[in-house]
């Protein structure tokens, strides 16, 4: 294979590392990952891959091997988690199987793209002994993955091993004997999540056999007046303003919706403008406007597709504003994303609450604290 033009592809269960990589260097990925079933759009997948490194490369006077080196050893360091951001509280908890003498400590591991970073994984061991055994926190959204022997996983940590429950416990249990997991042999268990009542008898029967450590919680959203979301609108008009106003921000003054701001000239010659949702902390004139703060608005943010696109989107908006926060948001929650130690957006560094945190007065000013630039 020629290496003037194709390059090794080290990152088989490692796309999020990729994605941190090019984030930090400003390499513009292919959005659309290809299904695991279409072999030809995974070659065009890799070859689209081969085409942006060798302009990467062209543009930084690199040789193949120094691309290489930049991409399997320089930039995975770089990249590194530097930054201590704690696990957001679960929002679900899952099932995955397989064979515990392969399951490190942390691992990639096949699961639904549709895992939240901070939710609750159970491990159960399928051989030799059908049982559950560790519980374990997902450190990354799950994410689809164009060459990995799954179609999309994420990074499993955060171990805690604890007294095996077996199959046939189980099935001899009062509320799991009737249970749709237990029925088919645990078969299928990581496409859809557990349900509380089935994670909180999980912990119950873990305390039975006489563990006293701690084990994660799932998340209980309080109440934030019953509002009615149907639309993007609506998140913007009944949850997003009204936050801001009690704030302290006034709407208009301290904070505006679809602000535009200069982009430049397109090939038209005429000055481009790009319009974000909301900016807070507006400076400069309408000619030169900047923010101190973007935020994208979306309905729902339903899988890490629309997360992924957001991010992109709040981000061309928060260059051009020369921001120093991104937020992103639905109907459900929200995304703060702070530059890194390295001046970037990372859209695997963010904080994430649920709108109801901001009944909680301690959350409220924590939150407050973040937008307050």
């Amino acid at each position: 294979m020629c290496p003037e033009y194709y390059v090794p592809y080290f990152f088989i269960d490692g796309l999020y590392t990729l994605k941190k990589i090019a984030s930090a260097f400003d390499i513009e990925l292919p959005q659309k990952v290809p299904a695991q079933k279409d072999t030809k759009e995974r070659l065009m997948y890799y070859m689209e891959l081969c085409k942006i490194f060798k302009v990467f490369r062209d543009n930084h006077g690199l040789s193949p091997a120094e691309l290489w080196a930049f991409l399997f050893d320089l930039a995975p360091e770089y990249v590194k988690d530097n930054d201590d951001f704690p696990l957001p509280e679960a929002e679900q908890a899952w099932f995955i199987g397989g064979d515990k003498e392969v399951f490190t400590d942390p691992i990639y591991w096949g699961i639904k793209q549709d895992v939240k970073r901070g939710d609750i994984v159970v491990f159960y061991e399928m051989a030799p002994f059908k049982k559950l055994s560790a519980v374990c926190r997902a450190l990354t959204d799950g994410a689809l993955e164009p060459f990995f022997q799954w179609y999309s996983c994420a990074l499993i940590g955060n171990r805690i091993d604890v007294p095996p429950i077996t199959l046939d416990e189980l099935r001899k249990d009062e509320y799991f004997g009737n249970n749709s997991f237990v029925k088919r042999n645990f078969q299928g268990m990581s496409k859809c999540p557990m349900s509380v009542d089935d994670y909180n008898r999980l912990v119950e029967l873990f305390r039975i056999k006489g563990y006293q450590g701690e084990l994660p919680m799932l998340y209980a959203p309080q109440n934030i007046n019953d509002v009615e979301i149907n639309c993007e609108q609506d998140v913007s008009d009944k949850l997003l303003i009204p936050r801001l106003e009690e704030m302290g921000w006034k709407y208009g003054t301290d904070f505006m919706a679809e602000v535009k701001f200069p982009a430049g000239r397109g090939y038209t010659g005429h000055e481009m403008k790009k319009r974000a949702d909301f900016a807070l902390h507006l400076t400069g004139n309408e000619k030169d406007r900047g923010a101190k703060v973007i935020i994208e608005v979306k309905e729902h943010m339903a899988n890490v597709n629309l997360i992924e696109e957001s991010f992109h989107q709040g981000l061309s908006y928060a260059k051009f504003a020369d921001a120093e926060l991104l937020v992103t948001c639905d109907k459900f929650q929200l995304r703060f994303y702070e530059k890194t130690k390295r001046g970037k957006f990372d859209i695997n560094h963010y904080r994430r609450y649920r709108w109801s945190d901001l009944n909680n007065l301690d959350k409220f000013h924590e939150i407050k604290n973040l937008l307050d630039r």
